[in-house]
């Protein structure tokens, strides 16, 4: 990918660079920075117009080691020994024009991976079929009689074992997604506005219209919504009306995925956009899932085409320009047939190239000779690497799953020789129950408490009294690789800015029909703590839970909830197993406790059934 020279960016300066992902590690540690390479950046007073003089050899020793493979040899005893492939060249929608040697997709075969042909209207490249042919592998060599729609020499990569698609210059989800997608559903046609000369859509019926007093609420509902959202999404959080300038890829896709179907959708004035635009969403958060099924890639094929076809018929209605299907639009057509071959976009996400060219943007100071700065940051980076693999136990370096090594003061585990049972961490805390933490009394522990015993026991119990006992407990808590955080957390280190603590957790209990039932319920946890009943340990979690929960009106996919007011608190015990996800509350209307619930799990039943009464608790 090609980025500004900021220290010179008035002239146009461009740095390119050639960034490598090792796909045999596993996702949590191959974007890490010592774990990928960076082969090379390219300066120049703009990005270059041909990179096969600098592919060229790149490739040549990609074809050796393919066929020779490479020999790690340490003190002369061979280490391992392995064949490498390069099975995927990508970036953004120009650079990988660049590298599958494609026209562009300003010209007229703009896809370089379908056969469509654009046409001009308005002076603008529009793709306005969405049934064109797929490319072959053929298309990309010299002896294909299709060879020049739109491919203009033959790319190196087609000389490598591994390329067989058009596939391999594969789609990249922060570029097309993010600064795609999303960026262009926030403004999809305000050019064509000012092209029409209109400045209001009150006489024009504007698909998209949203009128300007609830785009100003929709702002601050959503800047209200900060503190009740968890650091796991990535977005800054702030007013997207007033703070769009400067977003990130992860801002645009967090808007996208969360902000949208929560405030905005709502708040178009016409019904016949809501459901497409609801079901684009959906499709998107799917296809930005680590595990995908084919009932999945049914879903994002019926929702990708349903969107272009209501595009389609909204041009054909004159509510807007054909300007609207951009190549971005295209592009998600063939998402699905990316998956199905190359795999899940995330596995080669441009993410960690953007934090890479962060990284280098920060060293890069020259303001002279640019690109002999960038060259030394670069080797720089390769000695640190191969210092830093100097004088290691090489096999114990790559047993990467090994876990870090940690006192008895910093967790406990409630199975010691189980490393995937739960386990409480720091801070730890032990105090009566007569002076428990957040504020929480030893009559609402002990009620919560012994409610949960009646719960999972179904039966007379002589439950616990804990009034004179002491809790053993935790702000934090590790589980099936999540860490979850708390109230209690929160306050130890003083953080007020987002709100980690909120959950989804599934509680089962007996229904009127005397059959055991399981719903959904949402709350802050407050703490989590350690018990003995029955001469069995547990882990428990102490749970606020919301006062009232439903799904809203427009989307059965969708909880809502009410919170309780302030002092109000409605304390629930659930295992650590009953959680299903963190969860984050955005704000929608003047009601300081009425909140629509997103989070990164997708549901795929309608929840209007399954969201639970905080009384059956």
């Amino acid at each position: 990918e090609s980025y500004p020279n900021t220290t010179k960016a008035t002239t146009g300066d461009q740095l390119s660079i050639i960034h490598l992902v090792n796909l045999n590690f596993p996702p949590e540690y191959r974007f890490q920075n010592e774990y990928m390479i960076q082969l090379a950046i390219l300066p120049g007073p703009n990005s270059p117009k041909n990179l096969d003089s600098f592919l060229r050899p790149i490739v040549e020793e990609f074809k050796d080691l393919s066929n020779h493979g490479l020999v790690i040899r340490r003190h002369g005893n061979v280490i391992c020994k392995s064949k490498v492939n390069l099975v995927i060249a990508t970036g953004d929608i120009p650079a990988a024009a660049s590298l599958a040697h494609h026209s562009g997709h300003m010209s007229t075969n703009g896809c370089r991976l379908c056969r469509i042909v654009t046409k001009r209207v308005n002076s603008r490249t529009c793709y306005l079929d969405i049934n064109a042919s797929l490319r072959e592998k053929t298309d990309f060599t010299s002896g294909s009689s299709d060879f020049e729609k739109g491919i203009n020499i033959e790319p190196l990569f087609t000389s490598l074992p591994t390329f067989t698609h058009p596939t391999f210059f594969a789609l990249e989800e922060l570029h097309l997604i993010g600064q795609g997608i999303a960026k262009h559903v926030y403004a999809p046609t305000e050019e064509e506005l000012e092209e029409e000369n209109i400045t209001s859509a009150i006489d024009w019926p504007f698909t998209f219209e949203i009128p300007k007093d609830k785009l100003i609420k929709i702002g601050n509902f959503i800047e209200l919504s900060r503190p009740t959202v968890p650091t796991t999404f990535s977005s800054k959080w702030e007013n997207p009306i007033e703070q769009s300038g400067g977003n990130r890829g992860v801002d645009w896709i967090d808007f996208f995925l969360y902000m949208v179907p929560t405030t905005f959708v709502p708040a178009l004035l016409h019904n016949n956009v809501k459901k497409p635009l609801l079901f684009l969403c959906k499709a998107c958060a799917v296809a930005l899932k680590w595990r995908i099924t084919r009932e999945d890639l049914t879903m994002m094929k019926s929702a990708f085409n349903q969107w272009n076809t209501f595009l389609l018929n909204e041009i054909l209605q004159k509510r807007i320009q054909p300007g609207v299907l951009k190549p971005v639009q295209h592009y998600l057509i063939h998402v699905p047939m990316m998956i199905e071959k190359q795999g899940v976009l995330k596995a080669y996400s441009g993410r960690s190239m953007e934090r890479t060219i962060g990284r280098y943007k920060k060293l890069i100071k020259s303001k002279v000779n640019a690109g002999a700065n960038a060259g030394n940051v670069l080797e720089r980076f390769a000695i640190y690497g191969h210092v830093n693999s100097l004088n290691i136990n090489l096999r114990e370096t790559l047993n990467l799953l090994e876990p870090k090594k940690r006192t008895t003061n910093d967790f406990v585990s409630l199975d010691p020789s189980d490393d995937t049972a739960p386990e409480l961490w720091s801070p730890l805390f032990q105090c009566p129950v007569s002076t428990l933490p957040c504020g929480v009394s030893d009559r609402q522990f002990t009620s919560a408490l012994q409610r949960y015993y009646r719960r999972e026991y179904s039966g007379p119990h002589e439950f616990v009294n804990t009034r004179s006992g002491v809790v053993n407990g935790a702000g934090r808590a590790w589980f099936d690789d999540i860490v979850y955080t708390s109230s209690f957390f929160k306050d130890h280190i003083n953080e007020r800015r987002r709100g980690n603590n909120y959950v989804m957790f599934a509680v089962s209990h007996l229904n009127h029909h005397n059959n055991l039932t399981s719903q959904l319920y949402i709350g802050s946890i407050t703490f989590f703590f350690e018990t003995t009943f029955d001469d069995v340990n547990d882990f428990l979690v102490l749970i606020d839970v919301a006062e009232s929960h439903g799904v809203v009106d427009y989307d059965r996919l969708m909880p809502k909830v009410v919170l309780g007011r302030p002092g109000q608190h409605r304390y629930v015990v659930c295992r650590f197993n009953d959680i299903v996800c963190n969860v984050g509350l955005v704000r929608y209307t003047m009601a300081e406790n009425h909140y629509k619930v997103i989070s990164h799990h997708i549901f795929k039943e309608l929840l209007y059934s399954k969201m639970g009464n905080a009384s059956n608790l």
